[in-house]
């Protein structure tokens, strides 16, 4: 079994946090190393436009798995700006795999961009194309009318590919049900697979917290996420400044990682919130890398995902597996991994007032977190992620291809 995987402007092999880059890159290469590691007859050739003009023309992640950077256009460009440089990329594809005179069985096409070089390479090929969104601007939208414009022309293409896929790979059934009702794709062609997560990664044992020896005054919270409109920051810094404004005896720290942040944008944040507390209580990390990730989910009491939107939330899961329960808003998939009162809770998306009063819950009469109800959450958390693992997700993905020969 030989994939092409298409990754136009999202390589395995950046760090997520930064611009463009986020849990669709982290994705790609996990599924793609258990893939390989499922099937040793499997090998997987992820084509991705170089990002760097240091890069290595191809990168082994595996002994079935490599990377191979196409050059096309300067590497600065932004995904939205690959557009022009599409019909450049496929035609590189191609003549790579005629002079090293490799043929694959299946293209599998990750974002709308890439999904147009699978049409075209399927028409050379003359193999099955299998796609997988990760996000689809109308479902976006729909959610967050202040989103930034895309490309003019991703909707249609969206809807073409939907409809000429031979199979859609979907993380829920909300995506599924979208793609069914508004570019008219094919049922039978929709299979719904959920991500998974790496437990040699993120792994946590049950916290301890105690009411009566723990002296601990301040709950520490952790926003993980890009610098984007759509991943909600200004909902849990409003909602902040409501749990300040309930109870100043409230104590809270919180850890915001990855993404960059202007100058205007800091003095916003400070000026809802205050010097005081902006200096004293939030620190702003940058993107680090995905394994050391797991530091952050393990020191915090909770992870909160307070996105307009989400296609499914590969960070809630990455918490639940180091016994760090979320709030979450209730979009996606996150419904899916977060269930209220047993390993976090959901508050619908935007809403400032349910998302503070989410976290007031959380404090005791005597003005500290209550330690015994976030044991709690933490034990069920870790619990809970036991149901996703990336074997699993590949072992589904490698089956539903199967049935397309």
């Amino acid at each position: 079994m030989k994939i092409a995987l298409l990754s136009v402007h999202g390589c395995p092999l950046r760090m997520a946090g930064t611009k463009d880059v986020g849990g669709m890159n982290i994705y790609i290469n996990e599924i793609s190393k258990s893939i390989s590691n499922i099937s040793s007859n499997c090998q997987i050739d992820i084509f991705s436009r170089r990002h760097d003009l240091f890069d290595p023309f191809i990168v082994k992640i595996n002994n079935n798995v490599r990377v191979i950077h196409i050059p096309a256009g300067p590497p600065s460009l932004s995904k939205t700006d690959t557009y022009d440089l599409l019909k450049e990329f496929t035609k590189r594809i191609s003549e790579f795999t005629l002079e090293n005179q490799i043929s694959y069985d299946y293209i599998w096409s990750h974002y709308w961009l890439s999904g147009i070089v699978g049409i075209e390479l399927k028409k050379i090929w003359l193999i099955p194309h299998i796609v997988t969104f990760h996000t689809v601007f109308s479902i976006k939208k729909f959610y967050n009318a202040n989103i930034e414009i895309d490309h003019k022309m991703r909707s249609k293409y969206e809807e073409l590919i939907s409809k000429n896929a031979d199979m859609i790979i979907t993380f829920t059934e909300h995506e599924k049900m979208w793609l069914l009702q508004n570019f008219d794709a094919n049922d039978q062609r929709i299979e719904i697979i959920h991500p998974g997560v790496d437990r040699n990664k993120f792994h946590g044992k049950n916290k301890s917290y105690s009411n009566e020896e723990n002296s601990k005054i301040k709950l520490d919270l952790l926003f993980v996420g890009r610098n984007d409109s759509i991943k909600g920051l200004d909902v849990l810094i409003n909602s902040l400044k409501e749990v300040n404004n309930y109870n100043q005896s409230y104590h809270w720290r919180l850890n915001i990682v990855g993404g960059e942040y202007s100058q205007s944008e800091l003095i916003a944040i400070e000026d809802k919130l205050g010097k005081d507390i902006f200096s004293n209580s939030i620190n702003f990390i940058p993107s680090v890398s995905h394994t050391k990730l797991y530091e952050y989910y393990n020191r915090s009491d909770l992870l909160i995902i307070p996105s307009y939107y989400e296609s499914f939330g590969l960070v809630a899961i990455e918490s639940l597996a180091c016994s760090t329960p979320v709030i979450a808003s209730n979009v996606g998939g996150l419904s899916i991994i977060i269930k209220p009162d047993y390993n976090g809770f959901l508050f619908e998306a935007g809403d400032v007032d349910n998302l503070a009063k989410i976290i007031i819950s959380l404090y005791s009469k005597n003005g500290r977190p209550d330690f015994s109800k976030l044991q709690l959450l933490s034990k069920n958390a870790l619990e809970h992620s036991n149901l996703f693992s990336w074997e699993k997700s590949a072992k589904k993905i490698i089956s539903s291809m199967r049935k397309l020969v």
